[in-house]
């Protein structure tokens, strides 16, 4: 059996160097505490990565309900590790996980869906 690498890379501020890796990577996780709208879950969603990520702030908006594997409590340290190690183990459910994003990134974050809230909550 070929031995496979599970690495973890942090990739930094957004660039094209950035989207090369993304696109070889297998998932994508956001393990912080305090973002509000966090774009880079929709963005990784639309490119049909798995998305993982701390329950905090406004992520739950972000990502599709009914998913809890993906979504990690906050202060759950040990889950920042072990599910990502989940999914790496289980290429049919990264696989499911990021179709399923994909799906909820095309009906709930297109142009389209976005603008048609937006007149919505400015509309007297």
């Amino acid at each position: 059996m070929a031995k496979t690498t599970k690495t973890i890379r942090l990739l930094g501020e957004f660039s094209d160097a950035v989207m090369g890796r993304m696109d070889a990577s297998d998932l994508s996780l956001l393990p912080s505490l305090m973002d509000q709208l966090a774009m880079v879950l929709a963005e990784a969603q639309a490119s049909g990565f798995p998305v993982i990520a701390i329950r905090a702030g406004r992520v739950p908006d972000m990502v599709e309900a009914g998913q809890p594997a993906n979504l990690i409590p906050p202060g759950a340290a040990d889950a920042v590790t072990s599910t990502p190690h989940r999914f790496f183990d289980d290429s049919a459910s990264r696989a499911a996980l990021g179709r399923a994003g994909r799906r909820f990134a095309e009906g709930q974050h297109d142009l389209n869906t976005q603008t048609a809230r937006l007149a919505a909550s400015l509309a007297p």
